[in-house]
């Protein structure tokens, strides 16, 4: 029994999240129509979802645990060869990367779902629908995904050419022995759309579910009133000016004085543009926990009209953590030996029927449900938030170049707003997020606890910082305008290295893995340097350390801004406002106000 029939209501997930998350769900559909059906769904005002088959089935059948690193860019590329060795075979009428898509009715949601097929041809016996896995090590099974997805591939051919029965082949290649191993199986079309239309009915179920909640919401924050009795002096002028700026999409910069009630006059309008369909979720950023904190409270305060915004506080994964007894920066997750990472997906679908349930995830409550489902609390208020209306958060989450939620923002254009409290800090934190450093003393220890090969790989970027310091021996601090390119370049190296071992061997030596992390922090900022930046070389008898600092944040934190329906910063100091809105966003539409304190002078 697979997990969809456990869970016959479970979770929902965007695009996305199918990447990150691996889900699962059932239910009935009435009718399968072709993808020129679209329009005129559409004209019946229902929400159109896209995802891929190869996500769709890996939501089917959920499995796996947290913690492991995989080195994608080199398994991409290998994947790409050996995929390209099969497709490239003499066989007669061959097609690879054919293009399968139809479209799914529910009662909320029109489904699309499309996917490439790597390779389908005919022979003496009939149609084969070819499915090339690479793998890192063998396997002597199918894996219940891949199967999934071929079987995918296959009814959706059927339909398109109206065929009864073909042939579905799926092939596993290892990729460090070479060897192959090939499973075929004979079906028809009727076996393929009773199995497939429970997975595909169980996705678009949840779905369904998920977009109830959001028209329902709507319909009450159309009634919702403000929390308290009266506005006071200046909330209006800042709840209107907010409204207009989601409205128009621009960028709002607002002063207003401590006392004036920022946070209820900037929440409520944010809502009603919820409840008008001009933003579809709101991003309540802060600096400090006492801001999230007045931010969950006047969520809180919302929600006792009966309004049900689902509302969750994301909590540092190292403060959360179950596991973390050394209050490290970034928690050391073993998949083989934490109990809450051990099977997450498996176990997660049961944790997330709790948004049908609930609609405040507070810290204690997100840990409260990790404990009963024995599950990772910080990947689990990570994977509540994709379902919520609001989030609470801290800048990182939206701006940080390595710690931003890539499920929201790693997609381009999106219908969120940004609602940041305590503006004025953004400017220090902004430079702090897209800055980076690394140390010679740092791989130094690691050298001396490492053995070979990747004691080599730290061996040679050791030897730029040691170049580095011979060139500017009579020097303790310098700045640069240009980083140094071959100490980047080494450090390039020493990631494709490291991904190597991964491929290889499975997994990182637990003393590299933050190192690892480092490294890829370094290059990323690395890959964004500009005019805007600046390179401090420190020098001394014990060490060396190159740090790239952001001195104009303004370019990083507009590409990120650009791509949001909308962002209101707002602080009680934001004065000179021009200087903020150089150095937060200098060529985006904005405007700006400034409100009087609502409190006597005297």
């Amino acid at each position: 029994m697979n997990l969809l029939q456990k869970l016959p209501h479970f979770s929902c997930l965007n695009v996305k999240l199918l990447l990150i998350l691996k889900n699962k769900s059932i239910f009935y559909l009435t009718k399968v129509f072709n993808t020129k059906h679209i329009n005129s769904m559409t004209e019946r005002a229902k929400k159109l979802l896209k995802i891929n088959i190869r996500n769709l089935a890996e939501i089917v059948f959920a499995e796996g645990s947290l913690g492991s690193i995989s080195p994608s860019g080199i398994s991409a590329q290998l994947g790409i060869e050996i995929h390209l060795k099969y497709q490239t075979r003499p066989i007669a009428g061959y097609q690879n990367e054919v293009s399968l898509c139809r479209v799914f009715d529910g009662d909320y949601i029109i489904l699309e779902i499309s996917g490439k097929v790597d390779g389908i041809y005919s022979d003496v016996n009939g149609v084969h629908i070819e499915e090339i896995k690479t793998m890192r090590v063998g396997t002597e099974e199918i894996k219940k995904t891949h199967l999934a997805q071929l079987k995918l591939y296959g009814f959706f051919y059927s339909l398109e050419k109206n065929i009864d029965s073909l042939f579905l082949d799926l092939i596993y290649y290892n990729r460090s022995s070479g060897d192959e191993k090939i499973f075929s199986e004979e079906t028809t079309r009727e076996k393929l759309e009773s199995e497939c239309m429970q997975w595909i009915n169980a996705y678009l179920q949840w779905n369904d579910k998920n977009e109830k909640h959001r028209i329902e919401l709507r319909t009450n924050l159309e009634k919702m009133q403000f929390p308290f009795c009266n506005f006071r002096k200046g909330q209006r002028d800042l709840s209107k000016a907010v409204y207009c700026s989601i409205r128009d999409e621009a960028v709002l910069f607002a002063e207003a004085p401590t006392g004036t009630g920022k946070t209820a006059a900037v929440l409520f309008p944010a809502l009603k543009a919820v409840s008008e369909n001009l933003t579809e979720k709101i991003f309540y950023l802060t600096a400090k926990n006492a801001g999230a904190e007045t931010a969950e409270k006047t969520a809180a305060l919302f929600n006792s009209n009966s309004l049900n915004i689902r509302w969750i506080s994301l909590t540092a994964k190292a403060k959360i953590c179950f596991t973390n007894e050394n209050d490290s920066e970034k928690p050391d997750c073993d998949s083989e030996k934490c109990p809450y990472s051990l099977d997450y997906y498996v176990k997660l679908p049961e944790a997330l029927n709790s948004i049908f349930t609930e609609n405040a995830f507070s810290r204690d409550r997100i840990e409260f449900i990790a404990k009963k489902f024995q599950i990772c609390p910080f990947e689990l208020s990570l994977d509540l938030s994709l379902f919520c209306d609001l989030i609470i958060c801290d800048y990182n989450y939206a701006f940080d170049l390595s710690s931003k939620l890539k499920r929201f923002f790693s997609f381009g254009k999106t219908n969120h707003t940004f609602l940041i409290d305590e503006a004025h800090n953004m400017i220090d934190r902004a430079r702090a997020m897209f800055s980076s450093e690394i140390k010679k003393s740092r791989v130094m220890e690691l050298k001396k606890e490492t053995s070979a090969p990747l004691k080599n790989v730290l061996s040679m970027l050791n030897s730029e910082f040691i170049i580095l310091k011979k060139q500017y021996s009579d020097s303790l601090n310098i700045c640069e305008i240009s980083p140094p390119d071959s100490l980047i370049k080494s450090a390039r190296k020493c990631l494709r290295e490291f991904d190597l071992f991964i491929e290889q061997h499975g997994k990182l030596p637990a003393h590299i893995v933050n190192f690892y992390w480092e490294l890829i922090e370094f290059t990323t900022i690395a890959d964004h340097y500009s005019a805007s930046f600046r390179t401090i070389i420190k020098i001394s008898s014990i060490d060396v350390v190159i740090s790239l600092n952001c001195i104009d944040p303004s370019d990083e934190i507009q590409e990120i801004l650009k791509n949001q329906k909308s962002a209101v910063f707002f602080s009680a100091t934001l004065s000179p406002s021009e200087y903020y809105k150089k150095l937060l966003a200098p060529s985006m539409e904005s405007i700006s106000i400034s409100l009087n304190s609502p409190f006597n002078p005297d």
